[in-house]
């Protein structure tokens, strides 16, 4: 019998969990006695994963070098029995180890969830909440995932998405899109590329949602050319290459639908999850005094209200041509960071579509001068704008440490 739990937190981050004094020893793990079943089911597991990139041998065996943690000193004072979870870039729990470092248990999934392998099956019953697929913890009484929202059923949800209406071309039951491994959905709503929780990014990407899928937005530039509205196409194709060129440079990406859809991302989609970011990126079409974002064209006279709690503090570069080319474009980028108390940055020139966020020289090959406002002040123009997804941006003589 368990008479309390405790979880050990990094920050936002679950590390560890604990069980209390109440805690029978006639139920703990006795490595003696469990030698037998644990070498069945290594062995079942190796069987099984052979086809894996790792060779299966290598899967349970953990390297633990340098100094170990043996207890954690809590609210109580010390605790000693205490279960250390290691997940991978979704969160997912793939191994617990205890304060001795022994793997206790060992998770491998299916892509949507589905647990394919576990090493030592039984191990949390009856001793910790079991924290799995996403780091959520599996309900005992029905078997599935519950994500806040609505419950999980690996492979897809079991109602419907309630925010079904925005995005009618994908199944209301799918799971993050149907892109589980690189995107998680931390409360059954929002959906992101490349975002984990419990992380601060440099640079976010943010693209209209019309421009997440790559084969739809191929078939519409090939419609665009027959049709022979070429302008269209051009400007389909400069967003189809701005995507595919942040997803291959493994940039954070959030796709859109309007302002109201971006200032709901910035919170259920990042700082709800523990994660943060010092820059994002709007990416579309521009022109003087005018870009978009999502279906939302923004203007000087827009409303920023929505957005002032998510880019406060933060800085913008609006990745769109010519949108500080006038003096519309210089009000605008000015009004948009007083009201939102950011950094504003605008191209004055054209932007080659497909940066790749190394810290180069690209934004700057087809015109080279930008202007900068900062919490509402008069705009000023910079050069050698630079962004590096890992490092930041940069401009005019600053350098990169």
């Amino acid at each position: 019998m368990i008479e309390n739990r405790k979880h050990y937190y990094a920050e936002n981050q679950r590390i560890a969990s604990s069980v209390g004094s109440g805690y029978e020893s006639k139920d703990s793990i006795n490595r003696n006695d469990t030698n037998d079943r644990n070498d069945t089911k290594f062995h079942t597991m190796l069987a099984a994963l052979q086809g894996v990139t790792i060779p299966a041998e290598d899967s349970l065996q953990v390297d633990f070098s340098g100094d170990k943690i043996d207890h954690l000193n809590g609210g109580g004072g010390r605790e000693d029995l205490v279960y250390y979870y290691t997940g991978n870039h979704l969160s997912s729990t793939q191994l617990v180890t205890d304060g001795a470092a022994v793997a206790v248990q060992q998770v491998e999934y299916a892509p949507f969830g589905e647990v394919v392998n576990e090493y030592n099956i039984d191990w949390s019953s009856g001793q910790v909440p079991d924290f799995k697929f996403n780091a959520k913890e599996l309900d005992e009484e029905n078997g599935m995932y519950y994500f806040e929202h609505r419950y999980h059923a690996p492979p897809s949800f079991i109602s419907r998405d309630p925010l079904f209406e925005k995005k009618p071309w994908i199944s209301f039951y799918a799971y993050c899109s149907n892109s589980p491994i690189i995107r998680i959905d931390p409360d059954g709503l929002y959906d992101t590329e490349n975002i984990e929780k419990d992380k601060n990014y440099k640079v976010i990407a943010v693209f209209s949602s019309e421009f997440k899928d790559a084969k739809v937005l191929i078939d519409q530039i090939m419609d665009f050319r027959k049709s022979g509205w070429t302008e269209k196409a051009d400007e389909y194709q400069a967003n189809y290459d701005a995507v595919q060129t942040a997803r291959s440079a493994g940039m954070p990406i959030m796709f859109v639908d309007d302002v109201q859809d971006f200032a709901n991302a910035m919170k259920e989609g990042l700082s709800d999850i523990g994660s943060s970011t010092d820059i994002y990126t709007l990416n579309s079409h521009g022109s003087d005094g005018r870009f978009e974002i999502g279906t939302d064209v923004i203007k000087e006279k827009t409303d920023f209200t929505a957005l002032r709690s998510g880019l406060e503090g933060k800085t913008v570069f609006i990745s769109a041509c010519e949108v500080t080319s006038g003096h519309s474009g210089k009000r605008l980028i000015q009004t948009m960071s007083e009201k939102t108390y950011s950094t504003v940055i605008g191209s004055n020139s054209k932007i080659k579509a497909g940066y790749w966020y190394k810290g180069g020289y690209g934004l700057n090959l087809l015109g080279n001068r930008f202007h900068i406002s900062v919490n509402g002040s008069v705009p000023t123009e910079i050069r050698n704008v630079r962004i590096d997804k890992d490092k930041g941006i940069r401009w005019n003589n600053q350098e990169y440490e």
